[in-house]
Protein backbone atom coordinates (compact mmCIF):
# COMPACT_ATOMS: atom_id res chain seq x y z
CA UNK A 1 0.00 0.00 0.00
CA UNK A 2 2.90 1.98 0.58
CA UNK A 3 4.56 1.63 -2.33
CA UNK A 4 1.44 2.64 -4.28
CA UNK A 5 0.92 5.77 -2.21
CA UNK A 6 4.99 6.79 -3.64
CA UNK A 7 4.23 5.64 -6.84
CA UNK A 8 0.91 7.86 -7.04
CA UNK A 9 2.45 10.74 -5.86
CA UNK A 10 5.49 10.38 -7.80
CA UNK A 11 3.39 10.26 -11.03
CA UNK A 12 1.65 13.81 -9.59
CA UNK A 13 5.13 15.33 -9.29
CA UNK A 14 6.14 13.99 -13.28
CA UNK A 15 2.54 15.50 -14.18
CA UNK A 16 3.01 18.34 -12.85
CA UNK A 17 7.12 18.85 -13.83
CA UNK A 18 5.72 18.22 -17.52
CA UNK A 19 3.13 20.65 -17.53
CA UNK A 20 5.74 23.12 -16.33
CA UNK A 21 7.83 22.77 -18.97
CA UNK A 22 5.71 21.61 -21.71
CA UNK A 23 4.28 25.13 -23.99
CA UNK A 24 1.34 26.17 -23.37
CA UNK A 25 -1.57 25.35 -25.73
CA UNK A 26 -2.19 28.84 -27.78
CA UNK A 27 -5.65 30.18 -27.82
CA UNK A 28 -7.71 32.12 -30.10
CA UNK A 29 -7.31 33.23 -33.99
CA UNK A 30 -4.43 32.35 -35.61
CA UNK A 31 -2.13 35.39 -36.79
CA UNK A 32 -2.68 36.80 -40.43
CA UNK A 33 0.08 38.20 -42.38
CA UNK A 34 0.36 41.59 -41.17
CA UNK A 35 -0.69 40.34 -37.14
CA UNK A 36 2.82 37.65 -37.48
CA UNK A 37 4.73 40.52 -38.88
CA UNK A 38 3.94 41.73 -35.97
CA UNK A 39 4.65 39.49 -33.50
CA UNK A 40 8.39 39.04 -35.01
CA UNK A 41 9.05 42.88 -33.67
CA UNK A 42 8.29 41.25 -30.42
CA UNK A 43 9.88 37.74 -30.53
CA UNK A 44 11.84 37.25 -28.20
CA UNK A 45 9.38 38.68 -25.38
CA UNK A 46 6.55 36.58 -27.05
CA UNK A 47 8.82 33.27 -26.57
CA UNK A 48 10.62 34.09 -23.39
CA UNK A 49 7.10 33.98 -21.90
CA UNK A 50 6.13 31.11 -23.51
CA UNK A 51 3.50 32.08 -26.45
CA UNK A 52 2.98 31.33 -29.84
CA UNK A 53 4.28 33.23 -32.98
CA UNK A 54 1.41 32.17 -34.75
CA UNK A 55 -1.21 33.57 -33.20
CA UNK A 56 -2.64 36.61 -32.12
CA UNK A 57 -1.32 37.87 -28.79
CA UNK A 58 0.78 35.05 -29.39
CA UNK A 59 -1.91 32.73 -28.33
CA UNK A 60 -3.22 34.19 -24.95
CA UNK A 61 -6.76 34.91 -24.76
CA UNK A 62 -7.74 37.58 -22.22
CA UNK A 63 -9.94 36.21 -19.26
CA UNK A 64 -9.26 36.56 -15.20
CA UNK A 65 -5.72 34.68 -14.58
CA UNK A 66 -4.25 36.27 -17.82
CA UNK A 67 -5.33 39.31 -17.16
CA UNK A 68 -4.32 39.49 -13.38
CA UNK A 69 -1.25 38.15 -14.68
CA UNK A 70 -0.39 41.15 -17.45
CA UNK A 71 -1.36 43.29 -14.71
CA UNK A 72 0.84 42.24 -11.98
CA UNK A 73 3.97 42.22 -15.59
CA UNK A 74 2.75 45.81 -15.78
CA UNK A 75 3.75 47.14 -12.57
CA UNK A 76 6.28 45.18 -12.06
CA UNK A 77 8.37 45.10 -15.12
CA UNK A 78 7.08 48.56 -15.87
CA UNK A 79 5.91 50.60 -13.46
CA UNK A 80 2.73 50.67 -15.17
CA UNK A 81 -0.70 51.06 -13.26
CA UNK A 82 -3.11 52.35 -15.75
CA UNK A 83 -3.74 53.31 -18.83
CA UNK A 84 -2.73 57.19 -18.48
CA UNK A 85 1.22 55.13 -17.79
CA UNK A 86 1.17 53.02 -20.37
CA UNK A 87 0.02 55.43 -23.07
CA UNK A 88 2.70 57.45 -21.63
CA UNK A 89 5.39 54.66 -22.02
CA UNK A 90 4.23 54.01 -25.65
CA UNK A 91 4.82 57.55 -25.98
CA UNK A 92 7.99 57.38 -24.91
CA UNK A 93 9.18 54.72 -26.35
CA UNK A 94 8.12 54.91 -30.25
CA UNK A 95 8.87 58.52 -29.75
CA UNK A 96 11.68 60.30 -32.91
CA UNK A 97 14.34 59.22 -30.45
CA UNK A 98 13.13 56.25 -28.84
CA UNK A 99 13.27 55.70 -25.28
CA UNK A 100 16.58 53.53 -24.04
CA UNK A 101 17.85 54.83 -27.81
CA UNK A 102 18.09 58.28 -26.73
CA UNK A 103 20.13 57.27 -23.55
CA UNK A 104 22.16 55.11 -25.40
CA UNK A 105 22.60 58.68 -28.31
CA UNK A 106 23.48 60.76 -24.96
CA UNK A 107 25.96 58.48 -23.87
CA UNK A 108 28.16 58.16 -27.49
CA UNK A 109 27.73 61.96 -27.29
CA UNK A 110 29.11 62.35 -23.54
CA UNK A 111 32.05 59.61 -23.57
CA UNK A 112 32.89 61.08 -26.82
CA UNK A 113 32.38 58.29 -29.31
CA UNK A 114 31.03 59.96 -32.50
CA UNK A 115 33.31 60.25 -35.27
CA UNK A 116 36.07 57.64 -34.12
CA UNK A 117 37.34 55.40 -36.04
CA UNK A 118 37.26 51.03 -35.29
CA UNK A 119 41.32 51.52 -34.62
CA UNK A 120 40.36 54.84 -32.58
CA UNK A 121 37.55 53.65 -31.14
CA UNK A 122 39.82 50.48 -30.02
CA UNK A 123 42.76 52.43 -28.42
CA UNK A 124 40.11 54.05 -26.17
CA UNK A 125 38.42 50.75 -25.39
CA UNK A 126 41.67 49.38 -24.05
CA UNK A 127 42.65 52.27 -21.49
CA UNK A 128 39.30 51.53 -19.63
CA UNK A 129 39.73 47.66 -18.68
CA UNK A 130 39.75 48.37 -15.10
CA UNK A 131 35.92 49.04 -15.24
CA UNK A 132 34.26 45.94 -17.43
CA UNK A 133 30.58 47.99 -17.44
CA UNK A 134 32.14 51.04 -18.85
CA UNK A 135 34.01 48.89 -21.50
CA UNK A 136 30.98 46.99 -22.46
CA UNK A 137 28.67 50.42 -22.47
CA UNK A 138 31.18 52.08 -25.13
CA UNK A 139 31.63 48.87 -27.24
CA UNK A 140 28.04 48.61 -27.56
CA UNK A 141 27.05 51.82 -28.21
CA UNK A 142 30.20 52.40 -30.62
CA UNK A 143 28.60 49.21 -32.56
CA UNK A 144 25.25 50.00 -32.77
CA UNK A 145 25.82 53.90 -33.73
CA UNK A 146 28.28 52.49 -36.78
CA UNK A 147 25.86 50.63 -37.70
CA UNK A 148 22.13 52.13 -37.61
CA UNK A 149 23.74 55.10 -37.25
CA UNK A 150 20.63 57.37 -35.13
CA UNK A 151 18.55 54.41 -35.34
CA UNK A 152 21.02 52.32 -33.19
CA UNK A 153 18.81 50.90 -31.06
CA UNK A 154 15.39 51.91 -32.25
CA UNK A 155 14.28 48.43 -32.54
CA UNK A 156 14.22 47.26 -29.12
CA UNK A 157 12.10 50.33 -28.21
CA UNK A 158 9.55 49.69 -30.59
CA UNK A 159 9.39 45.94 -30.60
CA UNK A 160 8.90 46.55 -27.14
CA UNK A 161 6.06 48.77 -27.26
CA UNK A 162 4.00 46.42 -29.54
CA UNK A 163 4.76 43.75 -27.22
CA UNK A 164 3.31 46.30 -24.10
CA UNK A 165 0.35 46.55 -26.44
CA UNK A 166 -0.79 42.81 -26.19
CA UNK A 167 -0.28 43.11 -22.22
CA UNK A 168 -2.36 46.43 -22.49
CA UNK A 169 -5.32 44.42 -24.24
CA UNK A 170 -4.90 41.39 -22.12
CA UNK A 171 -5.19 43.39 -18.43
CA UNK A 172 -8.08 45.04 -19.89
CA UNK A 173 -6.55 48.38 -20.47
CA UNK A 174 -7.96 49.04 -24.53
CA UNK A 175 -10.13 46.51 -26.62
CA UNK A 176 -8.24 43.63 -28.97
CA UNK A 177 -9.04 46.12 -32.40
CA UNK A 178 -7.51 49.05 -30.43
CA UNK A 179 -4.55 46.64 -29.30
CA UNK A 180 -3.74 45.72 -33.07
CA UNK A 181 -4.63 48.83 -34.81
CA UNK A 182 -1.56 50.78 -32.40
CA UNK A 183 0.51 47.96 -33.01
CA UNK A 184 -0.04 47.85 -36.75
CA UNK A 185 0.90 51.99 -36.61
CA UNK A 186 4.37 51.43 -34.98
CA UNK A 187 4.94 48.43 -37.40
CA UNK A 188 4.45 50.74 -40.33
CA UNK A 189 6.78 53.28 -38.65
CA UNK A 190 9.52 50.46 -37.75
CA UNK A 191 9.16 48.98 -41.64
CA UNK A 192 11.19 52.10 -43.27
CA UNK A 193 13.83 52.20 -41.02
CA UNK A 194 15.58 48.88 -41.42
CA UNK A 195 16.27 47.11 -44.93
CA UNK A 196 15.78 43.50 -43.40
CA UNK A 197 14.61 41.50 -40.38
CA UNK A 198 18.72 40.86 -39.85
CA UNK A 199 19.42 44.35 -39.31
CA UNK A 200 15.77 44.29 -36.99
CA UNK A 201 17.01 41.93 -35.06
CA UNK A 202 20.78 42.85 -34.51
CA UNK A 203 19.45 46.61 -33.51
CA UNK A 204 17.30 44.66 -31.07
CA UNK A 205 19.70 42.48 -29.52
CA UNK A 206 22.25 46.10 -29.71
CA UNK A 207 19.45 47.58 -27.20
CA UNK A 208 19.03 44.79 -25.25
CA UNK A 209 23.07 44.82 -24.34
CA UNK A 210 23.10 48.20 -23.73
CA UNK A 211 20.00 47.67 -21.46
CA UNK A 212 21.61 44.43 -19.78
CA UNK A 213 24.86 46.99 -19.42
CA UNK A 214 23.28 49.49 -17.57
CA UNK A 215 21.57 47.08 -15.16
CA UNK A 216 23.07 45.22 -11.91
CA UNK A 217 21.87 42.01 -13.31
CA UNK A 218 24.98 38.84 -12.49
CA UNK A 219 23.12 37.06 -15.54
CA UNK A 220 24.54 39.33 -18.11
CA UNK A 221 26.32 36.46 -20.35
CA UNK A 222 23.09 33.64 -20.12
CA UNK A 223 20.73 36.04 -21.16
CA UNK A 224 22.82 37.60 -23.95
CA UNK A 225 23.30 34.10 -25.14
CA UNK A 226 19.57 32.99 -24.52
CA UNK A 227 18.73 35.71 -26.77
CA UNK A 228 20.81 34.96 -29.92
CA UNK A 229 19.44 31.78 -29.37
CA UNK A 230 15.94 32.47 -29.62
CA UNK A 231 16.20 34.85 -32.51
CA UNK A 232 18.84 32.21 -34.12
CA UNK A 233 16.14 29.29 -33.58
CA UNK A 234 13.89 31.39 -34.84
CA UNK A 235 15.47 32.34 -38.21
CA UNK A 236 15.13 28.82 -39.13
CA UNK A 237 11.89 28.08 -38.39
CA UNK A 238 9.66 27.37 -41.47
CA UNK A 239 6.10 29.04 -40.47
CA UNK A 240 8.49 31.81 -38.15
CA UNK A 241 7.81 35.63 -38.15
CA UNK A 242 11.50 35.74 -39.90
CA UNK A 243 10.14 33.92 -43.15
CA UNK A 244 7.90 37.00 -44.33
CA UNK A 245 9.09 39.69 -46.35
CA UNK A 246 10.26 42.79 -44.70
CA UNK A 247 9.01 44.84 -47.15
CA UNK A 248 5.48 43.16 -47.34
CA UNK A 249 3.07 45.46 -47.48
CA UNK A 250 1.46 46.19 -43.79
CA UNK A 251 -2.31 46.61 -44.01
CA UNK A 252 -4.93 45.58 -41.38
CA UNK A 253 -6.31 41.65 -42.96
CA UNK A 254 -7.58 41.02 -39.64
Amino acid sequence: MEYITYLVIGLVLIAVAWSFFQKPKPEGNKATPAILWMNGTCAVLLTLNQRNLNYVFGGVTKKKQTTELAKQNLIKHWGIHDLEEGNAMIAELTSEQGLHNALLLKYVDEMQLLGLSRQDFERHNQKITSNIKHQQLDRVSFDATQEFADQAILAWDLGRAVYLLSDFYLAGMITKEDALQRSLVICQKIQPLFNSWHDFNRSYIYGFRFWLYSTETELKLTADQNTIKIIEKLEKQAHSPFQLDWNMRLEKDW
